[in-house]
């Protein structure tokens, strides 16, 4: 969808349409995702999640391309480099809060119910290891009540984090809504040269 949409925007010279487009995409993909749990079938997430993806594609190249028609030419390098520095900082910052909100997320459910009682010991549901717990679901029958409660448990929380990121998409779609569309077409000016032999 990147290529698609660097193509179209090369040869059209409008971006806003892949800005909103995606944005607009990936907040309703996440709204989707929000649907996945335990009894979700492949095909069934497979689509779910290529909202998103798709969404996500159009915003890739649509963000730099803007982001260099709006500054000078001389300054082009430099505003492509800071959107590549606050793109990387922001998975940095969301692979955080995502976390943050599926330890949360975990405790809250299982210090809820009486699956703490059937865990082994030295996992007590204090929060601290909801991702060794992933190791546990895979060692148990997947019929069994541990393993269909903690998998419910983890699609809970997940449906949390979607949640959560649908309601920034949303917001960033909002804030796009107001972005000016500049010409795309300007000379290529650059301090940039051949060293020569003298």
């Amino acid at each position: 969808m990147a290529a698609i949409a660097g193509i179209v925007v090369g040869k059209t010279g409008h971006y806003r349409w892949a800005m909103w487009g995606g944005w607009a995409l990936t907040t309703m993909g996440f709204g989707l995702l929000v649907l996945l749990d335990v009894n979700t079938s492949i095909p069934a997430w497979i689509f779910l999640e290529a909202v998103v993806g798709l969404g996500l594609g159009l915003l890739y190249p649509s963000i730099t391309l803007g982001t260099q028609s709006s500054v000078p030419p001389t300054e082009a390098a430099m505003a492509s480099t800071m959107v590549l520095f606050f793109r990387n900082f922001g998975q940095a910052l969301g692979v955080a809060i995502g976390g943050a909100i599926l330890q949360n997320r975990m405790q809250s459910i299982l210090s809820g119910s009486n699956i703490l009682a059937l865990l082994p010991s030295g996992m007590t549901g204090d929060g601290s290891e909801a991702i060794s717990l992933v190791a546990l679901v895979n060692k148990l029958p997947q019929d069994s009540a541990v393993s269909i409660a903690l998998r419910d448990a983890f699609a809970k929380s997940f449906q949390m984090i979607w949640g959560v990121l649908g309601g920034l998409a949303g917001a960033s779609f909002l804030v796009h809504l107001t972005v000016k569309e500049y010409d795309m077409d300007q000379a290529h000016i650059t301090e940039q040269g051949l060293a020569r032999d003298a």
